[in-house]
C-alpha cells in the first residue's frame, strides 16, 4: 500500500545563492522523517537504492570554499511512500578580496617587514650592486583565477601592466639617488574592486647593520680582534695579531643567502711574537696570512685553501723573501688576485722596504717572481707597507717617501724629481707585468702634497681605479673636490683619500676625485684604511678611526665631538655612465664609544660591508650576542681592547 508521495528536498539558502565567504546549507521535505540522499558533484543523481551521502537533519553542510558553481541533488525516500522528485541547488562562490600570498624580490633585494597577505606598505632595500629589481607576484591561490596583478613604479614602467601570477616582472630601474616606488594592484574579475595595492618604497644602498661580530672564545686585553681584515664574495676573514701572546690568529666567517653570519674556522700562529694576522688577503678559495713577526720580524706569509668552503688546517705553502734578514717585516701587506700573491717586506733594508711577487694556483706549488723596489728607494721609506693587486698590475704604497714632488709621473718623464724635502709625504708606485717580467710604470704623489701626509697609507686597485688614502693630509675641505688648499684653514690630520683612473685609450693615469670626510675635522685619519668591492670597481669604502661623533647606526647628519677616536667609516659610489662619485653612507658602530676605533680596517665584497673596531672593549662572544645578555655590546670591561667586527649591508 501507498500512502503518499514525498515532497521533493527544499534547499536552504535557495539556489542561485552567491557566497564569499563560509556558507553551510540545509535540505528540508514533508514527511519529516523521509531519509534524503544527496550528491555533491552535480552529475551523480541521487537514488532510493544508497551510492549517495545520507542527509542528518541537525547537521548543515558547509559549502566549499572555492571558485566556481557548486550543484547539489537530493532525493527524499520513505518506505511505503513514493519517492520525491529529484531537487537541485546551484551555489557559486567569489573571492570578497583578492590579494598576494607571496611577492619576492630579485638582485639581493629584502622588503622589510617580511611579506605577508595583510601587510600592502613595505621597504624594498636594495643592495649596493642592485641598479635593477625584478619582481614576482603570486595571487593567494584560492582565488588566483579570479585576481588581475597590475604592476607600475616611477621610472621604468608608470603605467600600470597586467601581470601574470607567479611570472617576474621585467627589470625596474633602481637608482641610488631617491630610490624608486613600485606598485602592485590586485584586482578582482568579479566585481572589479581593487582589493589589495602594495606599495614597495625602493632604496638602493647601505640600510642595515647585519651582524656584530666577535671571536667565539672569551676577549682579553689587546686581543684587537678586527684589525686586519679581507672579504671575497660570501667569506670574510679577520685577523688579529696579538691573541696569545702575540701569536695571532685568523677567523673565517661565512654570510649565508639570508644575511647571516657564522664562524667557520680559526687558523693559528705557532710561536709567540709571530703576529699571525698582521695582513690577511681572500680570493675564491685562495687565503694569504701575513705573519710579519716570524723569526724576529723576518716574517713569513701562510697559503691556505678551501674545498667547498671546508678550509684546510695546514698550509698550502709558506713563503719567505729570498733575501730576507731580521726586521724586514716580510708579511706586513698581503695582496692576491688567485695566480700572483703580493707581499709587503717594509723593513727591509733599514726601511727602505721591498715587495716581493709570488707565482702559481692554488693546488700547485708557489715561487718567487719578482722582487721590488721603488725607482726612488731610500731607507725609512717604507715601500710595501700597503700593497694590491688587479690582473697585471700592483700598486705598492710608500707612506714615509719623502719627494716633495706633486702629481703622476711615468717613468720617462723627464722632470722627475728626486729629493728628501717633504719627509713621510708618501708616494704610490705603479707596476705592471710583461709575461712574468716586472717594470715600474707610474710613480703617484698627490696633487697637494705635503711633508707628514702619509699619502700611500691604505691603497686598493681595481680595475682601472686606483685608491689611496693620506690619513695625515691636513685640508679643511669636506667633502667631494673641495678646496685642497692644506695651509688654508687647516683640519691637522683630518685626513684624504685620492682617487685615480686609467684612460682605457691612451692608458695614462689621473686624478678623479679628491675625497674627504663629509664631518671632517682634526685627528679623523680618514683614508687610514681603504677597500672597495671586487667586480664594483665604483665603490669605495673609507676608514676614520679617530672619527669622534657619538652617534650610533647609519647617515646621521649631526656632527659632534662626544666620544673621541670612536671611529666611522664612509662608502662613496659613482654610479655606471660617468655620473660623479657621491657618499652613500656615513656607518657607526651599534655600540659606539670612546677610542673603539672603528675603521680601523674595512673591507667590502661590493654589497656588504666589514668594518673593524680593535680596541672595541666588550666582553661579548660570537654572532650579535645570541644567547648572552642583551646589553652585551655595552660591556666595557676589556680596557685594554678586545675588538669587534660590524657587517653592513
Amino acid at each position: 500500500t501507498i500512502t503518499g508521495s514525498v515532497k521533493a528536498p527544499t534547499f536552504n539558502p535557495p539556489s542561485g545563492t552567491i557566497y564569499t565567504g563560509p556558507q553551510d546549507i540545509t535540505i528540508t521535505t514533508l514527511p519529516s522523517d523521509a531519509i534524503i540522499y544527496y550528491t555533491v558533484d552535480g552529475i551523480t543523481t541521487p537514488t532510493c537504492s544508497g551510492g549517495a551521502n545520507i542527509y542528518t537533519y541537525s547537521v548543515p553542510i558547509p559549502l566549499p570554499i572555492s571558485l566556481g558553481t557548486h550543484t547539489y541533488q537530493a532525493i527524499a525516500c520513505k518506505t511505503g511512500w513514493m519517492p520525491s522528485a529529484v531537487a537541485s541547488a546551484t551555489y557559486t562562490y567569489h573571492c570578497s578580496e583578492v590579494g598576494l600570498s607571496s611577492l619576492t624580490v630579485s638582485n639581493g633585494g629584502q622588503l622589510v617587514p617580511v611579506f605577508d597577505y595583510g601587510t600592502t606598505l613595505y621597504a624594498l632595500n636594495m643592495p649596493i650592486s642592485g641598479n635593477e629589481v625584478s619582481i614576482t607576484p603570486t595571487a593567494e591561490p584560492k582565488c588566483a583565477a579570479e585576481s588581475i596583478i597590475t604592476i607600475s613604479d616611477q621610472i621604468t614602467n608608470t603605467t600600470p601592466t597586467v601581470i601574470t601570477s607567479g611570472s617576474t616582472s621585467t627589470p625596474i630601474s633602481m637608482p641610488f639617488n631617491g630610490g624608486n616606488v613600485i606598485s602592485l594592484v590586485v584586482t578582482s574579475t568579479w566585481d572589479g574592486a581593487v582589493n589589495k595595492t602594495y606599495t614597495l618604497n625602493g632604496k638602493r644602498g647601505i640600510t642595515v647593520q647585519e651582524a656584530y661580530i666577535k671571536k667565539d672564545t672569551t676577549p682579553v686585553d689587546l686581543d684587537q680582534f678586527g684589525k686586519a681584515m679581507a672579504m671575497y664574495g660570501n667569506t670574510l676573514a679577520v685577523g688579529a695579531e696579538n691573541i696569545n701572546g702575540n701569536k695571532g690568529a685568523v677567523y673565517i666567517f661565512t654570510r649565508d643567502s639570508g644575511g647571516n653570519w657564522s664562524q667557520t674556522q680559526v687558523f693559528s700562529g705557532a710561536t709567540s711574537g709571530d703576529l699571525f694576522g698582521s695582513s690577511v688577503a681572500v680570493y675564491n678559495n685562495l687565503l694569504v696570512v701575513g705573519a710579519r713577526g716570524k723569526n724576529n720580524n723576518t716574517g713569513a706569509v701562510y697559503v691556505f685553501m678551501s674545498n667547498g668552503g671546508n678550509w684546510s688546517l695546514t698550509a698550502l705553502a709558506v713563503l719567505t723573501a729570498s733575501n730576507g734578514t731580521i726586521g724586514d717585516n716580510f708579511g706586513r701587506s698581503v695582496a692576491t688576485n688567485g695566480s700572483r700573491i703580493v707581499v709587503g717586506a717594509d723593513g727591509q733594508d733599514l726601511g727602505a722596504g721591498e715587495v716581493y711577487i709570488f707565482y702559481g694556483s692554488p693546488g700547485t706549488s708557489w715561487s718567487q717572481e719578482a722582487a721590488l723596489k721603488a725607482s726612488n728607494a731610500d731607507r725609512g721609506d717604507a715601500f710595501g707597507f700597503s700593497v694590491s693587486i688587479s690582473t697585471d698590475t700592483i700598486a705598492v704604497g710608500a707612506y714615509k717617501e719623502a719627494c716633495s714632488a706633486q702629481g703622476i709621473f711615468i717613468m720617462s718623464d723627464s722632470n722627475m724629481i728626486n729629493n728628501n724635502n717633504a719627509p713621510q709625504s708618501g708616494a704610490v708606485y705603479l707596476f705592471v707585468v710583461n709575461g712574468h717580467s716586472w717594470t715600474q710604470q707610474v710613480y703617484i704623489k698627490s696633487e697637494n702634497s705635503k711633508a707628514d701626509n702619509w699619502f700611500g697609507y691604505a691603497i686598493k686597485l681595481a680595475g682601472n681605479y686606483l685608491a689611496v688614502g693620506a690619513p695625515k693630509e691636513d685640508s679643511g675641505a669636506t667633502g667631494i673636490g673641495g678646496n685642497d688648499n692644506q695651509l688654508i684653514n687647516p683640519k691637522t690630520d683630518s685626513g684624504a683619500v685620492y682617487v685615480f683612473q686609467k684612460d682605457l685609450t691612451n692608458l695614462l693615469w689621473s686624478q678623479e676625485s679628491y675625497i674627504k670626510a663629509s664631518n671632517s675635522d682634526s685627528n679623523y685619519l680618514f683614508g687610514s684604511s681603504i677597500d672597495g668591492g671586487v667586480g664594483n670597481t665604483n665603490v669605495l669604502v673609507v676608514g676614520a678611526p679617530g672619527e669622534n661623533s657619538d652617534f650610533v647606526g647609519i647617515n646621521d647628519s649631526a656632527k659632534n665631538n662626544n666620544a673621541p677616536s670612536s671611529g666611522a667609516a664612509y662608502v662613496f659610489v659613482k654610479e655606471q655612465g660617468g655620473a660623479p662619485r657621491f657618499q652613500l653612507a656615513y656607518l657607526k658602530a651599534s655600540n659606539t664609544d670612546p677610542s673603539d676605533i672603528f675603521g680601523s680596517a674595512v673591507a667590502c665584497n661590493g654589497d656588504v660591508v666589514a668594518v673593524g673596531a680593535p680596541h672595541e672593549q666588550s666582553d661579548a662572544t660570537g654572532i650579535n650576542c645570541v644567547g648572552q645578555d642583551p646589553f652585551c655590546q655595552k660591556d666595557n670591561s676589556i680596557t685594554e681592547g678586545a675588538g669587534a667586527v660590524y657587517t653592513f649591508y
